[in-house]
């Protein structure tokens, strides 16, 4: 219902993604170093997560808070004391001056507003200075965030985020997908517990069916040929190349 059908993205996604980077052997998740690492590895994308702090930083952190303080409430030279952190300007920095389009991102948006654009106005900015739209993709849990997004950039893939366990944020009209007409997603970034080939073989005809987080190579091997791709921990290009 209401998903984008680009028939180039398709083409366009990698089969697998590195989730947080490739951080299981020591290096820290959601880094420019692990995003680094998993390139070195030849994952053509990286997944990582981004917020914004209290003075309008984009910053790589997955939880919304840090020794029981919220990042939206500490200035990144507080975050940073805390724990050093990366921003999203430094990794655009390096990417572009990396120069090869093979590289691709899929920058994951944590935020729950209903309401509120800074982090989606924010990336949007970065993602044109830095002259990366054909290299990056966003995704949420939040359509709305997805929604707001493609107001400031619309030529920039989208992926919905979706899991069907029971929390607050994850009401009916989530599950339901009522918010894809404002989002229009080029993918669904499905948990892979969720998936079955009875409820989303048809789907993933239609667009991109990507599992998250699938860290089994012996079931990404039985149903590769049934879903887009896979956002993995440990799944490596190599460990693909061999099976």
């Amino acid at each position: 219902m209401f998903w984008n059908t680009d028939l180039k993205f398709r083409n366009w996604l990698p089969k697998l993604q590195a989730h947080r980077g490739h951080w299981i052997d020591g290096l820290t998740q959601n880094s420019l170093d692990s995003i680094q690492s998993a390139f070195k590895l030849n994952y053509e994308m990286v997944e990582f997560d981004v917020r914004l702090t209290a003075d309008n930083v984009v910053v790589l952190f997955h939880d919304d808070a840090i020794e029981n303080q919220e990042i939206k409430s500490l200035s990144f030279k507080k975050l940073h004391a805390l724990k050093p952190v990366n921003t999203l300007t430094q990794v655009l920095t390096w990417l572009s001056a990396e120069k090869n389009k093979n590289l691709k991102l899929n920058i994951e948006f944590k935020s729950k507003l209903i309401f509120g654009f800074k982090l989606e106005k924010m990336v949007s900015q970065l993602i044109n200075q830095f002259g990366v739209s054909e290299q990056v993709m966003v995704s949420s849990f939040n359509p709305l965030s997805l929604a707001r997004f493609r107001f400031f950039s619309p030529q920039v893939y989208r992926g919905l985020i979706q899991t069907f366990e029971d929390y607050p944020e994850n009401n009916w009209f989530v599950r339901a997908r009522v918010f894809n007409l404002l989002c229009r997603p080029h993918a669904l970034h499905l948990r892979y517990e969720d998936w079955t080939a009875a409820k989303y073989l048809n789907l993933n005809k239609k667009i991109p069916v990507v599992l998250w987080t699938l860290n089994d190579l012996g079931l990404y091997s039985k149903i590769n040929n049934q879903i887009a791709g896979a956002i993995s921990d440990r799944i490596t290009p190599l460990d693909l190349a061999v099976n």
